[in-house]
C-alpha cells in the first residue's frame, strides 16, 4: 500500500528525497544509472531547458520513486514529468502507463506526460505547462503546512465579472496560500476520473453532493456506430465511468442515449451550466462554459477527487485580463477566426496566469454558439478561464433548457444574472483591444494554435522570426511539410473534420451546409461530420441539413469527440493533411504522424468541396 500524501511529503523533505522502496532500490538503481547515461534526444532537450529556465525547484533525472523510475522528478513539489516515445501509444503500454500513473498519484505525486514530439517541437508550451504544475503543487504543499483562516465575501469597490463570481464562492483563504473555492458544477468524463473515484474508495469517502455532478463518456465513443468500443482501453474507461456513477449515485448520460454528447456541448445546451456558477472538469477545454457568464476551469485528477469529496477546490486566484474586440467582422469571418487571431497576437502563452473576459461590440453581437467557441479556445492562450458577461442573448439561449430554472425561479435568476458584469471602473491586470475589421478567415500552419495566418497570407519568412525561436519554427514546418514564406491557400487536403467541443453545435452545421449546398465533395477528401451531441444531431435532421449534406456527398456521423484527438477510431493516418474545426494541432493530435490545420466551419466546408485549402465563397457567414 502506498504512502499517503502527507506521509510521503514528510519522507521526501526529511530524508533528502529518498523516495525509493527499500526492497526495490538495489534492483532499480543500476537501471536508473544506465538511463541517465543514455537519454533520448527529447530528454536531453527537456533537461537542458529545465536547467536553463530556473524553475525554482530541484529536478532529478531518472529518479526512483516507490517501484518506478521517473524520467524527471521534483520531489519538493511532488511533481513527476514523463517523456514518452512512440511505443507509448501501443495499447498494452498505454494500459501499463495508466497503472503507473495511478500508483504514483496515490502516493501524492502529480504526473504530467509529454510525447517526444511535444518536447522537441513545442518546447515553450511544454515548459509553460511544467511551470503551471509547479506553481499549483507548491500551493497544495502550503495547504498541508498552513492553517486555514476564514474570510468574508471579499471585494470592495469596482469589481470585474470574474471578481464578483470568485468572491461569492470563497469558503476560506489560506494565509499566504490559495483559496478554498466552492464549486457549483463538476463535470466528469471517462478519461480523467477513474483514479479520482479510486481515491474516494480507498479512503471510504462518499461523493459529498452527487446532485451537482454530471458525467458522460465522450473521448472514446465511436462516431460510426455506438454498439461497441473495440479498443480495450477505451472500452474499459467507458465501463468504469458507468460503474463509478452507479456506485456513487452520480447522474450519468451514457453513450448512445439522447442525453449524451461531448461534455462541453451538452452542459450549456441542457442548462446545466448557468451564469454566476463555478464549473470544473478534468478537461482543459472546460473554459467553454464561461461563455454563459461562469468561471469554468479545467482541473487535474487529484483535484477532481477534492471536488467529489468536498464540493470545493484549492485554487490561487488568477490575474485578470480583458480582451476587447470592437466593430463588425468581415464577411466569412467567424468566432473561430477571432480566437485564432487573438492566439496569433498574444501567443499560446500570452494569457498564462490570467482569467480572460471577452468584451466589446463584436462579442456582444456574437451568437451563443460563437461565444462558446471563443471561450473554448481560451486555454490555448494559457488562460485559466475565459468568460463573457451574460446578456439577453445568454438568457434567450438558456430559457426553457431542461435543467434551467422555470417560471418564477427563472425570473428571479435573470434578475440576479443581470448583475453579472464588470463595473465601469473595474481595473484589470492587463487589457488589450482588437479591431474586428482586421480579422479575416484564418488557418494555422504549425503545431500549436498560435501559429496561424490569414488564409490569403504566406507563412512567415525565416528572417521575420526571432533568432531564438527559429529552430522551433523550422521544426514545426518540417513536421507539417511546409516551407517558410509558403502560401497555403490552394494546398491539397486529405481529411476534413467538422465537430469537437469547439465547433460541433447547430450553428456550425448550418454554416457548413450553407457552403456545400448544391455542390459535391471533392473525391480526394475524406470527411467526418460529427455533431457535438444527440440534441444537435436531431436539430440537424429536423432542419433538413442532413439531406443537404447527403446530396453533397457527406455522411452525418454520431456524437463523439471523434477526430479532435486520437482516442477513438477516427484517426488521421500518418503524413496526411487534415483541415479541422477542432482546437489543437499538436504533433499527433489527430493521429500518430497526422498533420492538422485549424480553421472555421466555413473554411473547412469550402476546402471539402474544392479539395484544397480554400477561402469560403462570398455571401457565406
Amino acid at each position: 500500500m502506498g504512502l499517503g500524501l502527507g506521509d510521503l511529503r514528510i519522507d521526501v523533505l526529511e530524508m533528502g528525497f529518498k523516495t525509493a522502496s527499500p526492497d526495490r532500490y538495489l534492483l532499480l538503481k543500476d537501471f536508473a544509472r544506465e538511463n541517465r547515461k543514455n537519454p533520448t534526444l527529447a530528454e536531453q532537450v527537456l533537461w537542458k531547458n529545465i536547467r536553463e529556465q530556473a524553475l525554482g525547484v530541484k529536478f532529478l533525472r531518472q529518479h526512483i520513486i516507490g517501484d518506478y523510475i521517473a524520467d524527471f522528478a521534483a520531489p519538493e513539489c511532488m511533481l513527476i514529468i514523463e517523456v514518452d516515445g512512440a511505443y507509448h501509444s501501443e495499447p498494452q503500454q498505454m494500459y501499463d502507463d495508466a497503472i503507473r500513473t495511478s500508483s504514483l498519484e496515490k502516493s501524492g505525486f502529480k504526473v504530467i506526460r509529454f510525447s517526444n514530439e511535444e518536447v522537441l517541437y513545442n518546447t515553450n508550451e511544454t515548459i509553460n505547462r511544467i511551470k503551471e504544475s509547479i506553481e499549483m503543487n507548491i500551493q497544495n504543499k502550503n495547504i498541508m503546512a498552513g492553517s486555514p483562516s476564514l474570510t468574508g465575501r471579499a471585494g470592495v469597490g469596482p469589481l470585474s465579472l470574474f471578481d464578483k463570481i470568485w468572491n461569492a464562492h470563497v469558503v476560506q483563504q489560506v494565509e499566504d496560500g490559495p483559496t478554498q473555492l466552492y464549486i457549483d458544477r463538476l463535470y466528469c468524463h471517462e478519461v480523467t476520473t477513474p483514479q479520482a473515484f479510486d481515491t474516494l474508495r480507498d479512503k471510504n469517502i462518499r461523493v459529498f453532493r452527487p446532485e451537482q455532478v454530471v458525467a458522460m463518456p465522450d473521448h472514446n465513443t465511436p462516431s460510426d456506430q455506438q454498439e461497441r468500443i473495440d479498443d480495450p482501453i477505451g472500452r474499459k474507461q467507458v465501463e468504469t465511468l458507468a460503474k463509478n456513477c452507479a456506485e456513487f449515485g452520480i447522474r450519468h448520460f451514457a453513450m448512445g442515449t439522447k442525453d449524451n454528447g461531448i461534455i462541453h456541448v451538452v452542459g450549456p445546451e441542457k442548462g446545466l451550466s448557468l451564469p454566476g456558477m463555478t464549473i470544473v472538469c478534468g478537461d482543459s477545454h472546460t473554459s467553454t462554459h464561461g461563455a454563459v457568464g461562469a468561471i469554468a476551469m479545467g482541473i487535474g485528477t487529484s483535484e477532481v477527487a477534492q471536488v467529489l469529496a468536498s464540493q470545493t477546490i484549492l485554487q490561487s486566484k488568477p490575474k485578470t485580463m480583458r480582451i476587447n474586440i470592437e466593430g463588425t467582422l468581415p464577411e466569412g469571418t467567424t468566432a473561430k477566426d477571432v480566437a485564432l487571431y487573438i492566439m496569433a497576437k498574444l501567443t499560446t502563452s500570452g494569457a498564462t496566469g490570467y482569467a480572460v473576459e471577452y468584451a466589446g461590440s463584436t462579442v456582444r453581437n456574437m451568437s451563443m454558439e460563437g461565444r462558446l467557441t471563443l471561450s473554448n479556445l481560451s486555454i490555448e492562450m494559457g488562460s485559466r478561464a475565459g468568460l463573457i458577461a451574460p446578456d439577453e442573448t445568454t438568457f434567450a439561449y438558456l430559457k426553457g433548457r431542461e435543467y434551467a430554472p422555470k417560471g418564477e425561479a427563472w425570473d428571479k435568476a435573470v434578475e440576479e444574472w443581470k448583475k453579472l458584469y464588470s463595473d465601469p471602473d473595474a481595473v484589470f491586470d492587463k487589457e488589450v483591444t482588437y479591431r474586428a475589421e482586421d480579422i479575416a478567415p484564418r488557418i494555422t500552419y504549425g503545431t500549436n494554435p498560435g501559429a496561424g495566418i490569414a488564409i490569403d497570407e504566406c507563412i512567415p519568412a525565416l528572417e521575420d522570426i526571432a533568432e531564438d525561436e527559429r529552430q522551433q519554427f523550422l521544426s514545426m514546418l518540417e513536421y507539417m511539410q511546409f516551407e517558410p514564406g509558403q502560401k497555403l491557400e490552394g494546398t491539397p487536403v486529405d481529411y476534413c473534420f467538422l465537430g469537437a467541443c469547439t465547433n460541433g453545435r447547430i450553428e456550425d452545421f448550418r454554416a457548413f451546409a450553407s457552403v456545400v449546398k448544391g455542390k459535391k465533395k471533392a473525391d480526394n477528401v475524406v470527411a467526418w461530420l460529427v455533431p457535438g451531441s444527440w440534441l444537435v444531431r436531431q436539430q440537424i435532421i429536423d432542419e433538413g441539413i442532413d439531406k443537404i449534406l447527403e446530396e453533397a456527398g457527406f455522411e452525418l456521423r454520431l456524437p463523439s469527440c471523434s477526430s479532435c484527438l486520437a482516442m477513438n477510431p477516427d484517426k488521421v493516418p500518418a503524413g496526411k493533411l487534415s483541415i479541422s474545426t477542432s482546437n489543437r494541432n499538436f504533433v499527433g493530435r489527430q493521429g500518430p504522424g497526422a498533420r492538422t490545420i485549424l480553421a472555421s466551419p466555413l473554411v473547412v466546408a469550402a476546402s471539402a468541396i474544392t479539395g484544397v485549402i480554400s477561402r469560403p465563397p462570398h455571401g457565406e457567414n
